[in-house]
């Protein structure tokens, strides 16, 4: 196993993500269609936020926002990412996922564009295929 591997062997390429200006209705039937647990936020091609399954059910429960009203994705995203770029590795990933306090890295240029997600999914998938 090579610990310089490229974050972008193991990413997820073309993730679908969704404008901040969206409502949060979108965020919840682009989870449910593409099966996801967390949508990056973007203005134009620039990453600004995330949400995750576990920030909608936050405000979905009892002690939250009551469900017929639909925040804006400003509101309820996380802005405090921690991100990497395309040529860091897949020990940098393991390194800030294995704290538990997230469960995806999106993937950014240099300009701060998007460019992939890994998840802790992945990381698992790729030390499975290697042992």
């Amino acid at each position: 196993m090579n610990r310089d591997e490229p974050i972008e062997s193991i990413m997820s390429p073309n993730v679908i993500g969704v404008e901040v200006k969206q409502k949060l209705s979108d965020v919840r039937a682009l989870m449910a269609k593409q099966d996801v647990s967390h949508v990056p936020v973007v203005r134009g091609r620039r990453l600004v936020g995330m949400i995750s399954a576990t920030d909608l059910l936050r405000i979905d429960s009892p002690a939250g926002t009551p469900p017929d009203h639909d925040p804006s994705i400003e509101a309820v995203m996380k802005t405090d990412l921690v991100t990497l770029r395309e040529y860091e590795s897949i020990q940098d990933a393991a390194r800030h996922l294995r704290s538990g306090q997230f469960h995806a890295l999106p993937i950014v240029d240099h300009e701060g564009a998007l460019l992939g997600l890994v998840t802790s999914t992945d990381l698992i998938r790729y030390l499975y295929d290697r042992f």
